[in-house]
């Protein structure tokens, strides 16, 4: 059979694709579907997402309508410039940065229909890549300082640096 259908592919960068960034690949497309719903009022079972990953290293994330067709909501996000994405990207980020839960909950990604990705959603691993998306232009965008630090040991320790005289050392 051949369905035509609407498909949204993020290409990942090098290093995207390693095991240690499988939370971040896997909240991501949770986040957007969820901003979404939210923005453009489409239902769970709408959108869903998976990996394009060849000899088991992830390429790329791909957000795809469930329905025969297309509903539309995957080239609203690109139509004016992007705004759809922004405003789905910035609904995402509102949600989860609300959310007072350790990396994920109820009230803002899992849902049963992820609950087999339920031990690797995290929040946290995502909120820089939303502000980003919620700009809309990447080159406006300026990290803080801490958003690049991925745990509270390494803020702790980065405070302490700071509180020493020690200069910080260079982030990846």
């Amino acid at each position: 059979a051949t369905i035509r259908g609407d498909v949204l592919e993020l290409e990942l960068t090098p290093g995207q694709g390693d095991p240690g960034m499988l939370a971040w690949r896997r909240t991501l497309p949770e986040a957007l579907m969820l901003g979404i719903r939210e923005t453009m009022q489409a239902g769970r079972r709408d959108l869903e997402a998976f990996e394009v990953a060849p000899a088991d290293v992830a390429t790329a994330l791909v957000i795809f309508d469930t329905m025969p067709g297309g509903t539309g909501y995957l080239p609203k996000l690109l139509n004016d410039e992007g705004e759809g994405l922004r405003r789905a990207a910035a609904e995402a980020l509102a949600r989860l940065e609300s959310c007072d839960c350790e990396a994920s909950c109820h009230r803002c990604l899992r849902d049963f229909w992820n609950q087999r990705s339920h031990a690797v959603l995290d929040r946290h691993a995502v909120i820089p890549t939303l502000r980003r998306l919620a700009v809309g232009d990447l080159s406006e965008y300026e990290p803080t300082e801490d958003e690049r630090l991925q745990s509270f040991l390494e803020v702790e320790f980065a405070r302490r640096l700071d509180d020493a005289g020690i200069p910080a050392p260079t982030l990846q």
